[in-house]
């Protein structure tokens, strides 16, 4: 979500909430789980837990419309821009309450049970008391070079970057050293590792908790490592109850998907700050149903996918998410806008007449990463309530790296971007045209596939 100053010279009146509750470390440890919890006895905090779930958000739009209400004329449009955890909440405010807004922005959402899938990552990266499953951020940089040379290409262009995964169906076993292959190249521990993390959280009935993630893009400092491996091994060993030490230290030293699963398996779904996350068991249906059940508390997991309420009181949605997400994988977002346009029937064309996806190629959680992450959704959102012109296509430009300077068309999904020659870097080059026949990664989503 922008800052609450950030949209104040375009005319906005801005409302933000920390959703009723503050880190008892302070707003530098903002990962901080506890507030789920009644001390003494380890009593669930129900009402701190359904702040957070949806009801903050929820009335905190209701006392900022009714104060905008009083100063100003009306009529007015409420808009919702949301990223991350925002995103989850934008689709939440759209299917619990479809009149709270006009227009709605998710962005990379944390919908599904990422829990899950953070919680899986984890048990195959440090588990292993000899930790040799583990991927330094060297093995990370021979990932994303090999994914990188592999997958280029398979949009029909080579312009260094990867425009859409699932074109290419990259296998780690292709780096995995050998007798003849002994750097540059992961260890068979690090393929199985790397296999697992693409193929997602899953129980042993082949039940999908949590589609795994892409192969496009892992490097960088706001990739894998600051979300899924770490930028340095564990300070207090592999195999061991918390190897990133204790809070408020651990938050700075283990990488962001531990700290969120750790926190959540303690205080969300154990009711225990003592549990060691790293025994959690996919093959225990106790504990499975347990996790889906705190997941679907309050249905704030924001996956209902029955928004003709939201779509009949006039309401827009602009959804995005980076096609290199290390964070939340953006197979959620292919498959919860697929199930919208199966529940609603009639297809994407029919959905993309109330809500359209802009998957965002190269880019990491909300930003970041190689790709064009640097985009505008609010304004054509907008556009589209209040003037009923659809965004055929947004502009996405690379802010930094080799490629600074370089625009891209963020075109509607299902439809990619193909490139008509002239000048790579210049969007105007390339126009947006439907595209279904993918070939899918084996660990993708199988619901994705109907994308």
């Amino acid at each position: 979500m922008p800052s609450p100053t950030a949209l104040l010279p375009f005319g906005y009146a801005e409302a933000v909430t920390d959703t009723g509750h503050e880190s008892v470390f302070g707003p530098a440890a903002s990962l901080d789980g506890s507030f789920a919890l009644l001390e003494p006895g380890n009593i669930p905090n129900m009402a701190a837990i359904e702040d957070f779930a949806y009801r903050a958000v929820h009335l905190s739009t209701l006392a900022g419309q009714n104060l905008t209400n009083q100063y100003y004329v009306a009529p007015m449009f409420s808009y919702f821009d949301g990223c991350s955890t925002g995103g989850r909440q934008a689709l939440v405010e759209a299917q619990k309450f479809p009149a709270d807004f006009n227009g709605i922005v998710a962005g990379d959402p944390a919908i599904s049970d990422p829990i899950a899938g953070f919680n899986w990552n984890d048990l195959a990266l440090l588990t292993d008391s000899a930790g040799d499953s583990w991927l330094p951020p060297s093995q990370i940089a021979v990932l994303d070079a090999a994914v990188t040379s592999a997958c280029d290409a398979s949009d029909g262009v080579v312009d260094g970057l990867i425009e859409d995964p699932r074109l290419c169906n990259f296998d780690p076993a292709s780096i995995q050293c050998s007798k003849k292959l002994t750097s540059n190249c992961l260890t068979a521990a690090q393929v199985a590792t790397v296999k697992k993390i693409y193929a997602g959280a899953t129980t042993p009935d082949g039940t999908q908790l949590y589609p795994g993630y892409t192969a496009s893009n892992p490097g960088g400092n706001d990739g894998w490592e600051e979300w899924i491996t770490g930028f340095a091994p564990p300070p207090d060993g592999f195999g061991v109850d918390n190897p990133y030490g204790v809070v408020p230290a651990s938050f700075g030293a283990a990488p962001l998907q531990f700290s969120f699963q750790d926190q959540f398996m303690k205080f969300f779904v154990f009711d225990d700050p003592s549990y060691n996350s790293l025994t959690f068991d996919f093959a225990d249906p106790t504990q499975v149903a347990l996790l889906n059940t705190v997941i679907t508390n309050f249905n704030s997991n924001g996956e209902d996918t029955d928004l003709s309420p939201f779509f009949g009181a006039g309401g827009k949605l602009v959804m995005y998410h980076g096609w290199s997400d290390p964070a939340l994988t953006p197979f959620v977002s292919v498959d919860y806008y697929t199930a919208v346009a199966q529940t609603l029937g009639g297809g994407f064309k029919h959905l993309q007449d109330d809500a359209r996806l802009f998957m965002v190629p190269g880019m990491h959680h909300c930003s970041g990463g190689p790709g064009p992450y640097n985009f505008d959704p609010l304004t054509p959102l907008t556009v589209w309530v209040e003037s009923g012109v659809a965004p055929a296509r947004i502009i996405g430009e690379v802010p930094a790296g080799p490629q600074a300077g370089r625009t891209f068309p963020l075109c509607p999904f299902p439809s990619l971007a193909v490139f008509q020659g002239g000048n790579v870097n210049d969007a105007t080059n390339w126009v947006c045209k439907a595209h279904t026949n993918h070939r899918f990664s084996p660990g993708q989503s199988k619901k994705g596939q109907n994308g």
